[in-house]
């Protein structure tokens, strides 16, 4: 699966940051035009968008597979939230001439036995096959998919498990109305049977950066046992699914991981690895067939011809995704003959913003994606662009939670691209997630971007940007246990340890402004209270030193403002002609203030009230 390699992540976190560099694309032979003669189709099903210039026989058995794929999860796994949080773009090429082109462009051009791949982006879901007689890309095309499948339903799944699972489902294959899951892989199997198993307890530790998952002879012991190892939880024993359940759920609130797989197996590694390696052995593996069900659904797809500026346009959107590291002018060339052919076509303008963003142009950027809008597009995608443009913009100028009203007004803006959006695509959590991050900032009432938030995360749980402008949302709001709950269940497990204290932060700095509110109104103990527990819980030694300092100055207050009070209490006596009590009140306030302006205030009054004594 590639993920491009740094999200785009602003202040307000609502993941559009612009990469800071780029690798400089080398000199090569530019990508040809499609052919005028050449006929691409589109295809709807009932998930999946397809583009294609295969025959509409192929490209409608590539559609019906996948959505036989998508129904099988559907029925095994009753959970699972399946409805795509972005859109998914399907490009079928019918040959290896027409798909090599393509594929030159993305991070696969070096790999001459890929038939297929899966990207994965903030923008959509693109997934590549050569249709050729005799190549089946299905394997790789299943086992992709499901790893986007995972990532929309369990952020930061263990990668053993995201491997095993995506393995498990790549031999995936259904005829009529059944659909076989988990059939064995022989390659995996006599692998295993080979060489030496990784201990579990070694293989739950291995994560992306390890080299036993990029490299060495264990990199393929690692897939082979972690697909077997999911065989065998998954389908092996009933009993070790359920606990494989909850081993995952508690990893997501955040327990560590031994104490994780102690709490939800019961057993030790050492057992568990036992029982694997006896299931590899016994060499069962037994796997499950399914009814698939509205199968008069899966099969159905509406087919219409593409005109030529689409082609040129989708072809270059899939280019400009097809690398996380650079950006690639044959992209640029397809989008300017779009525009040749049709001067006003908007998602032709709107790539070109995305081309000069990344490029870190984001005026130019602004420009063109204003353009996009200004042809008034039924497609979301320009106004949603725009929209996160102008907070980048906003985050660029150093504007956070407490805008400017400038600030608010083009933050507003950007809220109006994101209700149209909205209109035209009303199931997308990437437009509800932006729109909430409208609202950080807002200095008034922010429930309805709480609202958009909340949906969002739901449909993103992956989405730290999300957590973390919710988490700010509910402080504006005075909510600090729902914060402090999304912190909990959400950040504490991500792996970007950024966010997580980016929202620690947050949260002192709500409690923080909710003592110095208390000290304000005069509620001195409760506020330096306050103050203390945010002492207690940060490790920021300047922070303590400031909040030392702080609450040092708030008791000199405190006490000088009580010493006032004593003070007024002997001018009323005093005023009462109850002087020998005033008296008394001021010798003792003269014995305990160390303040100069107190202690001369009563000094100036008790010779005012002795001379009136002497007077008597």
């Amino acid at each position: 699966m590639v993920l491009r390699a740094v999200l785009r992540v602003v202040a307000v976190l609502l993941a559009v940051l612009l990469m800071a560099a780029f690798l400089c694309e080398p000199a090569r032979a530019a990508t040809p035009f499609p052919s005028s003669q050449d006929r691409w189709i589109q295809a709807e099903t009932a998930h999946f968008t397809l583009f294609s210039n295969a025959t509409e026989v192929q490209t409608r058995l590539i559609g019906a597979n996948l959505e036989r794929l998508r129904s099988a999860l559907s029925e095994w796994f009753t959970q699972l939230e399946l409805s795509s949080p972005v859109t998914t773009r399907i490009f079928v090429f019918r040959d290896a001439a027409s798909f090599k082109p393509y594929k030159k462009r993305t991070r696969f051009a070096s790999s001459p036995s890929v038939v297929g791949f899966f990207i994965q982006h903030r923008d959509g879901n693109y997934l590549a096959i050569d249709a050729s007689a005799g190549v089946t890309p299905n394997a790789v095309i299943y086992h992709e998919y499901l790893h986007y499948v995972l990532a929309t339903n369990i952020p930061e799944v263990p990668t053993w498990f995201n491997e095993g699972m995506a393995e498990l489902y790549s031999t995936f294959s259904s005829t009529g109305g059944e659909a076989d899951i988990g059939r064995p892989i022989r390659n995996h199997l006599e692998w295993l049977l080979r060489e030496p198993l990784i201990p579990l307890r070694e293989l739950f530790a291995i994560d992306r950066s390890s080299r036993d998952y990029n490299e060495g002879t264990r990199q393929g012991v690692f897939y082979a046992q972690s697909w077997a190892l999911v065989h065998y939880l998954m389908m092996g024993d009933a009993a070790r699914k359920e606990q494989c359940t909850t081993y995952l759920t508690l990893l997501q609130r955040g327990t560590p991981r031994d104490e994780a797989f102690r709490s939800a197996f019961k057993i030790s590694y050492e057992t568990l690895d036992a029982q694997l390696t006896a299931y590899v052995r016994g060499r069962a593996f037994p796997y499950v067939r399914l009814k698939l069900r509205q199968q008069d659904k899966i099969d159905d797809a509406r087919v219409s011809p593409m005109k030529r500026e689409d082609v040129l346009y989708h072809l270059g959107d899939f280019i400009a995704h097809g690398h996380p590291d650079r950006v690639d002018s044959e992209a640029e060339r397809l989008f300017q003959e779009a525009l040749r052919i049709q001067p006003e076509h908007a998602l032709a303008y709107a790539g070109l913003g995305y081309l000069r963003e990344l490029e870190g142009s984001i005026d130019q950027a602004a420009a063109l994606y204003a353009r996009a809008v200004d042809q008034k597009p039924t497609d979301y995608l320009p106004y949603v662009l725009l929209g996160e443009n102008l907070l980048t913009q906003l985050m660029q100028a150093g504007s956070h939670t407490g805008a400017s009203s400038d600030g608010m007004a083009q933050a507003r803006q950007a809220r109006g691209l994101f209700q149209r959006a909205l209109e035209l695509n009303p199931d997308l959590p990437r437009i509800s997630a932006a729109l909430g991050a409208t609202y950080v900032y807002e200095q008034g009432d922010v429930t309805a971007g709480i609202r958009h938030l909340e949906k969002a995360m739901i449909r993103l749980p992956g989405r730290a940007d999300v957590a973390f402008n919710l988490v700010t949302l509910y402080l504006k709001a005075g909510e600090r246990a729902q914060a402090q709950a999304v912190i909990d269940e959400k950040l504490r497990a991500s792996e970007q340890p950024e966010m997580l204290e980016a929202a620690r932060r947050a949260m002192l700095a709500a409690d923080i402004d909710a003592a110095n509110r208390l000290i304000q109104a005069s509620r001195y103990g409760e506020g330096i209270a306050g103050l203390r527990r945010v002492m207690s819980s940060t490790t920021d030694a300047s922070l303590k030193t400031q909040l030392a300092r702080q609450i040092s100055h708030v008791e000199e207050v405190q006490q000088k403002n009580a010493e006032l009070e004593r003070y007024n209490r002997a001018v009323t006596l005093a005023n009462q002609q109850r002087l020998r009590e005033a008296l008394l009140l001021l010798e003792g306030l003269l014995g305990e203030s160390r303040d100069a302006e107190v202690r001369r205030l009563a000094a100036d009054l008790r010779g005012q009230i002795r001379q009136a004594l002497e007077g008597r």
